[in-house]
C-alpha cells in the first residue's frame, strides 16, 4: 500500500548512499520519501532528486539539527526547502567550524588515551575528509574510527569497564538490538555518549576552547522559513512539554510524532501525548513521523513496527504548510 517517510538517512559523502534510500522506497511501495543527513544539507540533491524521478518516488530535501534551547539540546527536522538556497545560509555551512573541532574532538580523545589514527584505505580517507571539514557530524565519526582502530582494543575496554556506571541496562540493550551485536559500532556509540553528547566532558572541551557561532533557535528556525522549508520538533521518545510551547511561539511548523516504531504513549516509551497532536490539527500545524531508516537498522517506511503508517495525505499537509511559508516568509 502506497505510503510516505519523512525521515531517513543517506551519508553525505555518497551519492550511491542516497540512491540505495530511493531503491529501498520503491521496493516499499513509498510515493515520496524525506531523505537527509544531521546538522547539514546532502550535497548531491540536484541528482538524488532527478533519480528519484526516474524510480518514481518523490525525493524531500530534509536536515536533522541539534539546536540548544532553553539550556538543552533540542532535536530538530526541516523538510521541503530549496536546497541551493539553504547551502548558502550561515547556519548549515560550517566547513571552518568543522575544521576547528575536528581537531579538537581529535585532542580530546588522544588526552583519554584514544587514539582515532588511520589503519587501512577507508579509514584514511574517512579522516582526511574529517579534517577538510567535508563532514558536519565528526564526534560519532571519530568515535567510530577510534573503535575500529585495532590498536585501541585494550584502551577502549579499559574506558568503557571504568564508566560502565554511566550507561543503563535498558540503552545496552538498546544499542545492542540497533546495531544487531556489532562491538565496534555499540562501542562507538557508548564512547559518543560518554564524551561527546551534549554537555559531556568532550562537548565542553569543544565550546571552552573554540568560540563558533551558536544560532539560537529562533535563528534556525527563521534560516528554514527563508530557505521555503518547514521546521519539526523531533523529541523523539524525550517529548516536553516547556519545549514545545516555547516552540510554538517561535512559530514551529509542526511536530515529528511518529518516530521509528513509537506509536503514541505507553509507560514504557514517553512520546508525544495525543493532547498535543490534536492540538497541531488545530492549529493547522504539521504531524508528520517516519522510520529513521539508515541503510542498517529499521525498515524504510515502517521503522521496526510494522504497523507504522505514514498516508500519502501527509504529504498534502506538507506540501500544503510549504505554500503558506513561501507565501509568508519568501
Amino acid at each position: 500500500m502506497e505510503r510516505v517517510d519523512f525521515h531517513a538517512h543517506a551519508d553525505p559523502l555518497s551519492l550511491e548512499s542516497g540512491k540505495n534510500v530511493v531503491d529501498m522506497a520503491t521496493k516499499s511501495e513509498l510515493m515520496a520519501v524525506a531523505i537527509f543527513a544531521k546538522e547539514q544539507v546532502l550535497p548531491y540533491y540536484d541528482e538524488l532528486i532527478d533519480y528519484g524521478k526516474s524510480r518514481g518516488v518523490n525525493v524531500i530535501t530534509g536536515s536533522e539539527t541539534l539546536t540548544m534551547h532553553m539550556n538543552c539540546g533540542v532535536e530538530t527536522v526541516s523538510l521541503g526547502f530549496d536546497h541551493n538556497e539553504m547551502m548558502r545560509i550561515n547556519g548549515f555551512n560550517h566547513r571552518e567550524d568543522n575544521i576547528a573541532i575536528a581537531r579538537l574532538q581529535i585532542e580530546f580523545l588522544k588526552e583519554h588515551d584514544l587514539e582515532v589514527g588511520s589503519y587501512d584505505e577507508q579509514s584514511r580517507k574517512l579522516l582526511n575528509l574529517i579534517l577538510d571539514g567535508k563532514i558536519t557530524e565528526k564526534a560519532i565519526r571519530l568515535c567510530e574510527l577510534v573503535a575500529n582502530n585495532p590498536n585501541m582494543d585494550n584502551n577502549i575496554k579499559t574506558v568503557l569497564d571504568e564508566n560502565m556506571g554511566c550507561f543503563s541496562n535498558s540503552l545496552l540493550n538498546k544499542l545492542s538490538e540497533m546495531y544487531h551485536g556489532d562491538k565496534n559500532r555499540i562501542r562507538a556509540k557508548l564512547l559518543y555518549i560518554l564524551y561527546f553528547d551534549v554537555g559531556k566532558d568532550g562537548f565542553q572541551f569543544v565550546n571552552k576552547n573554540y568560540q563558533r557561532k551558536h544560532y539560537t533557535m529562533e535563528e534556525h528556525i527563521d534560516a528554514v522559513h527563508k530557505g521555503v522549508g518547514a521546521v519539526l520538533y523531533s523529541p523523539e521518545g524525550k517529548f516536553n512539554f516547556e519545549i514545545w510551547n516555547s516552540l510554538l511561539s517561535l512559530k514551529i511548523d509542526g511536530i515529528m510524532a511518529f518516530h521509528a516504531g513509537k506509536l503514541g504513549c505507553n509507560d514504557n516509551i514517553p512520546d508525544v501525548p495525543i493532547s498535543v497532536i490534536k492540538d497541531c490539527v488545530a492549529r493547522d500545524l504539521l504531524v508528520l513521523g517516519g522510520s529513521d531508516y539508515s541503510g542498517r537498522n529499521w525498515k524504510l517506511g515502517t521503522g521496526d513496527n510494522e504497523k507504522m503508517y505514514m498516508s500519502t495525505r501527509r504529504l498534502t499537509d506538507l506540501n500544503d504548510r510549504l505554500s503558506y511559508i513561501r507565501n509568508q516568509f519568501a
